[in-house]
């Protein structure tokens, strides 16, 4: 257990992120839980145990973007879920973008555009784009 908050969330997160998987149209290229070999070329991404991939996603996803200091266990999970799959430094931007009137349709609108702006400029991402809409509604589904 790393903190209560984050041990509800991370299930989230993996269950979204599957397995193995290494598909060439991937920008990440080799993957597993969400890790990629693109991110972290150190890490041994076919063996990576599920006790690895919570410490990474605590130490570089959870902590720099605060998820601990959200009102809700909503917004956290919507925060952290939107730095995995649209990166840190993006959500940041996003946070930074919405202010304090930060809520879960904000983010999801965010993300939702930003599935758009990626399809259209690769169209190799189009086979993406129903799971991660999924993902969105799944989120959704939760508040």
């Amino acid at each position: 257990m790393i903190n209560e908050r984050f041990d509800k969330c991370i299930p989230f997160v993996l269950k979204h992120e599957g397995g193995y998987s290494w598909n060439k149209n991937d920008p990440g290229g080799e993957t597993n839980m969400g890790i990629s070999r693109r991110s972290y070329p150190q890490e041994d991404i076919k063996n990576m145990t599920v006790e690895r991939a919570k410490e990474i996603y605590y130490k570089d996803y959870w902590i720099p973007l605060g998820c601990n200091s959200y009102d809700t266990d909503e917004i956290a999970l919507a925060v952290f879920d939107s730095g995995v799959n649209c990166g840190v430094g993006t959500v940041k931007k996003w946070i930074n973008e919405i202010g304090i009137k930060l809520t879960l349709e904000k983010i999801l609108f965010k993300r939702l555009r930003r599935y758009a702006n990626l399809c259209q400029k690769n169209h190799k991402l189009r086979e993406f784009l129903l799971g991660w809409v999924i993902r969105l509604l799944h989120l959704w589904e939760r508040r």
